[in-house]
């Protein structure tokens, strides 16, 4: 096992980056990651076999022994120590689990478990940090062998139960459960059944690695509901995924939904239809006049689309750090106009689905002073503007609309430069005209925000030479 972990433990691969459109493809062809990514409940009867994706927030994880060494080796190891005959199927799966559970890492002493999940969740994201994920990059789970967190080994348990035929198990998002806290959201239940009409049971694959009790009659009717719906899931694979509940397909022309959107299509499990009538019950109740200083009423949200999150991210800490970001449509009664707010559930803030404490964001014009939200921000495309290897990104700087068309002077326009702002009626983007000379210059240096400060010094010298 030591040398199977050393193996592991390797320089990582380098990740492929892959689009959207192909990921969502890869997804709705794969029975099991069409059940789990629309119910959050594999059942008895799903098979999890290779090519299996599982989406949680920005993590997509990759089951898959064709294409990862370490899980190959891993299941031929499995393989090689369970004995041919004479033991129970519990024996067996309680000696996978302590397999699975040593393999991406143990947690340590059950004497502190806080701790241990904390030392756990501190070592993945240092895995994650030297991969570098592209977005859209999935997760192999063979790159975090010594580093996985619970979601990890319950996938791998059913992977190989799976595969070697050891007992009927199922997996159950551990978000659907009532009663739960956010950070549950990014968890997997698995649970093993041995025979017919013998009860589920809930496998511990994080604290008493092979430790089984019976599953409370609540997972066990998530279980339930889950295998009568899947006929009927199983139809609806055959035709494409919808974008999202009642709101537009894609932000920008011609662009594939985005992971957000895409979380959003309709639920199977009524479980999942009370969390999402939870949310929006948090957000109508939501004072948006109070926080608008103007008369403002509720129209529509949804979740913040994964390709304009990076960007608002490098910008404002409060959606960097938080668990939840939706973009929130309201009208402004007193001129009649449609506004696109940013409201978010700071990281560690929910205690179950039922609490939400949601905020709006709110930043300030850098030119006239006045309050903006994040989405009423300029962003900014810089032709062969390379910083740390990021090639052309856009930027957001904060100043609206009215500060930018005041920056425009008589100079020819700025060349290799692309500006555009989100135009909440029509819900995609515009594109608008860079201003120009060295007002356009000082606007953008003074405007950018201080995450990117290597940008807005090459940008300071860049406007140093056009006042010379």
């Amino acid at each position: 096992m030591s040398a199977l972990l050393g193996e592991a433990a390797e320089a990582p691969a380098k990740v492929a980056n892959r689009s959207l459109a192909a990921l969502r493809r890869d997804i709705e062809c794969h029975p099991a990651s069409h059940s789990f990514h629309r119910m959050r409940v594999l059942t008895r009867m799903d098979r999890l076999g290779d090519g299996f994706r599982a989406l949680f927030a920005d993590e997509v994880l990759l089951v898959d022994a064709d294409a990862d060494p370490a899980l190959r080796r891993l299941l031929s190891f499995v393989q090689r120590c369970l004995p041919p005959g004479g033991t129970t199927k519990q024996a067996a799966v309680a000696a996978v689990t302590k397999v699975v559970s040593t393999a991406l890492g143990s947690s340590g002493s059950s004497n502190d478990d806080v701790a241990a999940e904390d030392a756990a969740e501190e070592r993945f994201a240092k895995r994650i940090r030297e991969l570098r994920l592209p977005h859209h990059g999935e997760l192999p789970v063979g790159l975090v062998f010594g580093c996985g967190l619970q979601r990890h080994k319950a996938v791998l348990l059913k992977y190989i139960c799976d595969e070697l035929r050891l007992c009927e198990c199922a997996l159950v998002g551990g978000g659907l459960l009532t009663g739960r806290g956010a950070d549950h959201l990014k968890t997997v239940l698995p649970l093993v059944r041995f025979e017919d009409g013998a009860p589920l049971m809930l496998v511990d694959v994080v604290n008493r690695p092979g430790y089984m009790e019976q599953a409370s009659d609540e997972i066990f009717g998530l279980v339930e509901r889950a295998e009568h719906e899947r006929p009927a899931l199983a139809s609806a694979s055959s035709s494409p995924m919808s974008d999202s509940v009642s709101g537009p397909a894609s932000p920008t022309t011609g662009a594939s939904p985005s992971v957000g959107e895409w979380h959003a299509a309709p639920p199977v499990s009524a479980v999942v239809k009370r969390a999402a009538d939870a949310i929006a019950s948090a957000v109508q109740s939501l004072d948006l006049t109070a926080a608008c200083g103007r008369h403002t009423t509720y129209v529509s949200h949804r979740p913040l689309e994964r390709e304009r999150r990076p960007i608002l991210e490098a910008a404002f800490h409060e959606v960097r750090y938080s668990t939840l970001a939706l973009a929130v449509t309201a009208r402004d009664e007193q001129d009649g106009r449609l506004r696109e707010l940013v409201v978010v559930v700071p990281d560690g803030a929910a205690r179950s689905v039922n609490d939400l404490p949601m905020s709006l964001v709110f930043g300030t014009c850098q030119v006239t002073g006045n309050s903006l939200s994040p989405s009423e921000c300029v962003e900014i495309d810089f032709k062969n503007t390379e910083v740390e290897g990021e090639g052309r990104a856009w930027k957001l700087a904060r100043f609206a609309r009215a500060a930018f068309e005041q920056a425009s002077g008589d100079e020819p326009t700025t060349s290799g430069v692309r500006v555009r702002i989100w135009n909440a009626e029509e819900m995609r983007y515009e594109a608008l005209e860079p201003p120009s000379g060295a007002r356009w210059w000082a606007t953008v240096v003074d405007s950018l925000d201080l995450a990117q400060p290597k940008l807005a010094r090459k940008m300071g010298s860049r406007r140093r030479k056009s006042c010379c």
